[in-house]
């Protein structure tokens, strides 16, 4: 008999699953939206924004892997490297690492 109370016990506090949460998968990176806004530096030069739905995700402000605070020099270099990102994320990739050869095949 107090085996049987402990079992009711312990199903008795487990939670509760509605419907509604169980037909909610966790959220991953595929489910999200990214979208990027391309940004204009003081000092002429070009970024980014990448946002996770509206949410602002990363603020790419200089050329990543370059030292220096250097931006891009046009925006048709900033929007493609953003679209790379973009494409890391949808992937999977987080943080969407990028290395200098794939920025120098895109800026060259």
């Amino acid at each position: 008999m107090k085996h049987l109370l402990i079992i009711l016990l312990c199903c008795a506090c487990q939670p509760q699953i509605t419907p509604e949460k169980a037909a909610r998968a966790p959220e991953t990176a595929s489910e999200k939206k990214f979208h990027y806004t391309l940004i204009s530096n003081a000092d002429g030069s070009y970024g980014y924004q990448i946002y996770a739905d509206s949410v602002l995700l990363i603020r790419q402000q200089n050329i990543p892997t370059r030292t220096g605070n250097s931006g891009f020099k046009d925006s048709v270099s900033a929007a493609e490297i953003a679209e790379l990102v973009i494409r890391k994320l949808n992937a999977g990739a987080f943080p969407p690492s990028i290395d200098a050869t794939e920025i120098d095949s895109i800026l060259n």
